[in-house]
């Protein structure tokens, strides 16, 4: 298994990621594309949730600033977020 991830309009048709897929594909191997969208307001606050195991958002108020600048911050990107939530654990 491979797993390769990348911003798509940070590449084109050259990118060595792309290359190799098309190389993947001539042998005939399967590839599945998945394709991550921005995560909602509401989904930030769920992966924090998660994260510190707190039964409700609305329940703190200093929970609920929190996910509104990890979303302001990363615009829902997950692969920033985790880094910006991680990050913003270890300054407390």
């Amino acid at each position: 298994m491979i797993i390769g991830t990348y911003r798509l309009e940070e590449i084109d048709d050259s990118h060595s990621l792309l290359q190799a897929l098309e190389t993947i594909r001539k042998h005939n191997f399967a590839i599945h594309n998945i394709h991550l969208p921005p995560l909602s307001r509401r989904g930030i606050s769920d992966m924090i949730k998660d994260t510190i195991r707190v039964p409700s958002i609305e329940e703190d108020f200093d929970l609920k600033a929190l996910s509104e600048w990890v979303y302001t911050k990363t615009e829902g990107n997950s692969f920033f977020a985790t880094r910006v939530q991680t990050l913003a654990f270890e300054i407390n």
